[in-house]
């Protein structure tokens, strides 16, 4: 199965909000339908599907803010969930950033009590910083 990371765009955002996490894990990240809305306001970020071959089953979004890269969202749909697809889209993702701005610091925000996502982002090198912003910790990629 080849992931790719691709364009939301008039044709397939009705997907993209037709995605959702699982039951147990509503309120640990903003909604497909909320995500691309802020997109829309947030010029400078980039919002994406994550496809499984010709299935898209989650979503991406990022922007740069003062030097730092920030993965705003990150979620795939409850059905497809522990098959990998979330590390391969960020490093999919990471990639982007890193050819758009090589210096740039790349971080992601998540609740405390998110353990799966915080599992998937350390196992892709993602380190605690220690900060905490707006109730979220906040975690920064390892050099």
């Amino acid at each position: 199965m080849t992931v790719t990371l691709r364009p939301i765009t008039e044709e397939n955002w009705t997907v993209a909000t037709g995605l959702g996490v699982r039951g147990d894990q509503e309120g640990l990240v903003a909604s497909n339908l909320y995500s691309i809305a802020e997109w829309k306001f947030w010029p400078d970020a980039i919002a994406k599907g994550i496809f499984a071959d010709e299935t898209m089953v989650g979503f991406i979004l990022w922007g740069e803010i003062k030097s730092a890269w920030w993965i705003c969202r990150l979620m795939v749909d409850g059905p497809y969930q522990g098959q990998g697809y979330a590390r391969e889209a960020i490093g999919l993702a990471v990639r982007e950033m890193l050819a758009a701005n090589a210096d740039a610091e790349i971080r992601v925000c998540l609740l405390p009590r998110n353990d799966r996502a915080r599992k998937v982002y350390e196992s892709v090198g993602f380190t605690d910083t220690g900060e905490i912003d707006d109730g979220e910790l906040v975690f920064r990629l390892a050099d």
